[in-house]
C-alpha cells in the first residue's frame, strides 16, 4: 500500500554538475520525480553551468575557468538564502568543489535539514594527473565535516559507508542506480571483429594503462577493436575507435559493445569507486572483465556476470573466452541484468531514497550536537 507523507516538502538539491554530469544525474536527478509525484516540491540547482563543467577538470583555459567559477561561485551564493528555506537541502559531493564547506556550514546553522550524499573517496586525493592547478584548492577533508554537519548520509558503497560511520554518521547505503527501462539488452551475436568496450571520462582513461600490453596481445590473437567512449588513451598495437561521450547515444553506445571493461589499481581512491561502469554493462546485457577491487568485486561474480582477472595472464585468458563463446557472453550478460534489476536498478533503490529524504523532512535537526556546531572537531 502507498503512504502518503505527512506534508509536502520543500526540497533543494545542491549538485556539482549540469545533467551532462553522470554522477548527479543517476544518484540525485533520476530520484527527483518519484519526490515530486508524492506532492513535494523539489528544485535543483547544480553549481557548474554546461561550459564550466566541460572545461573545468581538462587542462588549459586557465583564465576563463577562473571567470566562470567566480561567476557560478556568487550564484550559488546567492542561491543560499533560497536554500535556507527549504525542509531538506540535499547536497551531493558537496556545494562548491573548492575550498571549505561554507555553504554547507551555514545550512547547517539554519532551518533545513542536510541530507549529504557522496559517491566517491572524496577525502582522498584523486591520483589523476589531469588539471593540478584544480586539485591545490581541493580541500578533500572536508568529507569528513560533510558528514558531520549533515542530518542524513547517503553513501554509494559499504565502504564508503564505513567512512562515515568513523566519523560518526549513520549512513544508509544506495547504489548508484540505472534506469533499467531506458537499457535495451544487447543482442549477441558470432561476429567479428569482437568489440571490447569501455565507458569513462578523460581522467578515469589512465586505468587502461596496466592492460594496455594485455590488449595488445589479444590483438594479436583475435579480431577485436577496443572502442574507448568518452576517454582518450594510447593502446600501441590495438585497433582503437574513439567515441565522444553523448547523453542522447549513452545507451545505444553500449548496446553495440559485445564485453565491458574496467580496469582498475589497487588503491584506495579505486575502492570508494561505486563500480557504475559495470552497472552499466550489465544494464545493457554485457559480461564484465574487471579488476577485483572495491564493489567491483561484488558486482562480479566470477564465471556468472564476468571475470575479475589479477594477473596479467588472468586477463588475457579472460577475454579470449569470451571473445570465442558468444554463448557465454550471452548467458553472462543476462546474468548480470538480472543482478542489476534486483539490487542496482531505479525501481530498486529509489523507496530508499524517498524514505531517507522524507524522514530528513519530518526530523528536527541536532542544532546542539557538539559535532555539527563545530564539523572540523574530533
Amino acid at each position: 500500500m502507498r503512504v502518503t507523507p505527512s506534508r509536502s516538502l520543500d526540497i533543494v538539491a545542491w549538485t556539482p554538475y549540469p545533467r551532462a554530469g553522470a554522477s548527479n544525474r543517476h544518484r540525485i536527478e533520476q530520484h527527483l520525480p518519484a519526490l515530486k509525484a508524492r506532492g513535494h516540491r523539489v528544485e535543483i540547482f547544480p553549481f557548474a553551468d554546461d561550459r564550466l563543467f566541460e572545461i573545468l577538470y581538462g587542462s588549459g583555459k586557465t583564465i576563463e575557468k577562473l571567470v566562470r567559477v567566480a561567476l557560478r561561485t556568487a550564484a550559488r551564493q546567492a542561491h543560499l538564502a533560497r536554500a535556507m528555506k527549504a525542509d531538506v537541502v540535499i547536497v551531493h559531493r558537496e556545494a562548491h568543489p573548492f575550498g571549505p564547506p561554507l555553504l554547507e556550514m551555514a545550512l547547517s546553522k539554519g532551518s533545513p535539514s542536510v541530507v549529504y550524499d557522496f559517491d566517491d573517496a572524496l577525502w582522498l586525493h584523486n591520483p589523476s594527473t589531469a588539471n593540478r592547478l584544480a586539485r591545490i584548492f581541493k580541500k578533500p577533508n572536508k568529507t569528513r565535516s560533510l558528514v558531520r554537519i549533515a542530518d542524513r548520509v547517503i553513501a554509494g558503497n559499504p565502504f564508503l559507508a564505513e567512512s562515515a560511520e568513523r566519523w560518526g554518521g549513520d549512513p544508509t547505503v544506495i547504489p548508484t542506480p540505472i534506469d533499467t527501462d531506458r537499457y535495451r539488452l544487447r543482442v549477441h551475436e558470432d561476429r567479428k571483429p569482437v568489440v571490447l568496450g569501455w565507458v569513462g571520462t578523460p581522467s578515469s582513461a589512465r586505468y587502461l594503462r596496466p592492460i594496455a600490453d594485455v590488449l595488445a596481445r589479444v590483438a594479436r590473437e583475435r579480431a577485436i577493436i577496443v572502442r574507448l567512449i568518452g576517454g582518450v588513451h594510447p593502446l600501441p598495437g590495438v585497433p582503437v575507435e574513439h567515441r565522444v561521450w553523448s547523453l542522447e547515444r549513452e545507451v545505444d553506445d553500449l548496446t553495440e559493445l559485445d564485453i565491458g571493461l574496467m580496469p582498475m589499481e589497487d588503491e584506495p581512491w579505486a575502492h570508494g569507486k561505486c563500480g557504475f561502469k559495470i552497472i552499466q554493462y550489465f544494464g545493457a546485457g554485457l559480461p564484465a572483465v574487471a579488476s577485483p577491487y572495491g564493489v567491483n568485486s561484488d558486482l562480479v561474480i566470477e564465471g556468472e556476470t564476468g571475470f575479475a582477472p589479477r594477473s596479467r595472464a588472468e586477463w588475457i585468458d579472460s577475454l579470449i573466452e569470451l571473445i570465442d563463446d558468444v554463448e557465454l557472453r550471452r548467458r553472462m550478460g543476462t546474468r548480470g541484468r538480472e543482478l542489476v534489476e534486483s539490487s542496482y536498478s531505479l525501481r530498486f533503490t529509489t523507496p530508499t531514497f524517498v524514505r531517507v529524504i522524507e524522514e530528513a523532512g519530518g526530523a528536527r535537526p541536532r542544532r546542539s550536537s557538539p559535532d555539527r556546531a563545530n564539523p572540523e572537531s574530533a
